[in-house]
């Protein structure tokens, strides 16, 4: 069912061979919707390398030819036609088969729409996008179940657009999340990793499995972990990853994503191996990529402070405050954090810790005590952030809850809003390690109320990843239903929503036909 120019399209994308992937589908684009859509994924992927306007908007343009190609195929199939480019289909499977092809495209290409209209700022047309897509998949797993052969193919292609689609979901700023859920649907994150990973190279060599092995890599590496220690995510992005460099050598999104592990797991000289091998495989662009350049520099600085101890970061920290302009590392460390972590603590208990004896690290922390008050009450919130997450990096939890508190009791004082939320999330995971679950759950609540701050939506996600860990460790407990109560005020609505169903075997209530191109 799947071509053979498909398959070998698909490894020239992942091998960022973009040009001779599209000359291998350009042939069928407007006579095979799936030929279409790894021609518009080509486009897709590539944007999110490049960071560049013209490649996104080339991107948008072939997924809306895409959705309307699947479209219209879709209502030729469902009146026993047979489409322009497809030849005679003869039976009732063939039809079917074909059919549930188009339908994973339309479902698919509304999907990868959203996703760039919801990174552009265009957020309702995404999440009315994403709804539809929910529509389509739905119909498709109904259909899947009427008795007839499908090709194992198609099905793994079906089970990782639900599957992305129940992890986008869990994902998504909460308040555009209500859009998609105000009729019952209830996002699932482990329900979608788990039909991912079906179709990830861990068990498959379908033509989805680099796609879902993103996925779990863009989890494991670069979401909030919430309460969790991320040992064992790490682990498996390294499994992963160890598999896909070698599958895909002349890639590098791969790359990249290896250069994050291993910088995570303070093997900063490793990373930067990862980084230049991913800029060198770049070389077919008129300039390498702005963000891959980033990343590079980035990883020369950590290798510099792996081998001082990080006394170049504690320089930098001291100048800066006594400039009065320490809300700038706040900004480095969230750019360098796990994608929507606290905006100082997982890039600085990195920075601070590295292949330190414990003597060391007393001796960064009494470095950085040396700090002179700042000037301003905004700056001492920085000031006071930034030390507790060193503070908590080395595992001195009481000390640097002294810090946060010290935030929070200066919050009426403060113009940039952000730190005391930030502040009362850290207070309550200090609380949670300390086993002091109600105080946990206090600062959760007081954390949860707060609005209209910076850098909103990234703790918003990490809220609701607590919540959910929470609920499942602590499930039947008072613990775990007074997470629920959390959460359902995080979710922003009160109505009593349906749990999940698993997939296939079952399917979400029907959501509306509403359609935002």
């Amino acid at each position: 069912m799947i071509d053979i120019e498909i398959s070998q399209a698909i490894t020239h994308i992942w091998n960022n061979k973009f040009d001779q992937a599209e000359l291998l589908l350009m042939p069928k684009v407007s006579t095979n919707p799936r030929y279409c859509l790894h021609y518009a994924e080509s486009a897709f992927l590539r944007s999110f390398i490049t960071a560049s306007l013209d490649d996104t908007e080339l991107a948008l343009r072939r997924l809306k030819d895409t959705k309307d190609l699947a479209e219209s195929y879709i209502k030729l199939l469902e009146s026993n036609k047979c489409p322009p480019g497809y030849k005679d289909l003869k039976s009732k499977e063939e039809f079917k088969n074909h059919l549930l092809d188009c339908k994973v495209v339309l479902g698919d290409s509304l999907y990868m729409l959203a996703v760039l209209q919801i990174t552009r700022d265009s957020k309702f047309k995404g999440c009315f996008n994403m709804r539809k897509s929910w529509k389509v998949f739905e119909e498709a797993l109904k259909q899947v179940k009427d008795g007839l052969k499908y090709d194992d193919q198609l099905l793994e292609c079906l089970h990782f657009g639900a599957g992305f689609f129940f992890f986008a979901m869990s994902i998504i700023p909460q308040k555009f999340l209500k859009i998609v859920e105000f009729v019952g649907f209830k996002a699932d994150r482990e329900l979608g990793l788990q039909y991912i990973r079906e179709c990830s190279s861990f068990n498959s060599t379908g033509i989805r499995s680099p796609f879902a092995t993103m996925v779990l890599l863009f989890n494991n590496l670069l979401l909030p972990r919430g309460l969790y220690n991320p040992a064992k995510q790490l682990r498996e992005a390294e499994i992963l990853l160890e598999e896909n460099v070698q599958r895909y050598p002349e890639g590098s999104l791969f790359h990249v994503m290896m250069s994050h592990c291993h910088r995570k797991q303070c093997r900063i000289d490793k990373g930067l191996e990862c980084m230049e091998q991913a800029i060198a495989n770049c070389s077919n662009f008129q300039r390498p990529p702005a963000i891959y350049s980033y990343e590079l520099a980035n990883c020369y600085y950590l290798a510099k402070l792996e081998k001082k101890y990080a006394e170049m970061a504690l320089d930098t920290l001291v100048k800066i405050a006594a400039s009065r302009n320490v809300l700038t590392p706040v900004k480095l460390a969230s750019s360098n954090g796990s994608g929507g972590q606290s905006q100082s603590s997982s890039f600085l208990s990195r920075t601070f810790s590295f292949g330190s004896s414990k003597k060391q690290q007393q001796q960064q922390q009494s470095t950085i005590d040396e700090v002179a008050t700042p000037e301003t009450i905004n700056d001492r919130a920085a000031y006071l952030m930034l030390r507790g997450a060193i503070l908590k990096g080395i595992d001195r939890v009481e000390e640097s809850m002294v810090c946060f508190e010290e935030v929070i009791g200066l919050q009426a004082h403060l113009t940039e809003k952000f730190y005391y939320p930030y502040c009362l999330y850290e207070m309550s995971e200090s609380h949670f390690h300390l086993k002091n679950h109600e105080l946990s759950l206090d600062y959760l609540k007081r954390c949860n109320t707060v609005t209209g701050y910076d850098w909103e939506d990234p703790l918003k996600v990490r809220l609701r990843v607590t919540m959910d860990q929470i609920k499942k460790d602590g499930a039947g407990s008072d613990w775990g239903e007074e997470a629920e109560e959390v959460e359902s005020t995080t979710d922003h609505h009160h109505h009593h929503q349906q749990q999940s169903p698993a997939i296939p075997n079952s399917t979400i209530t029907q959501l509306d036909t509403l359609s935002i191109n």
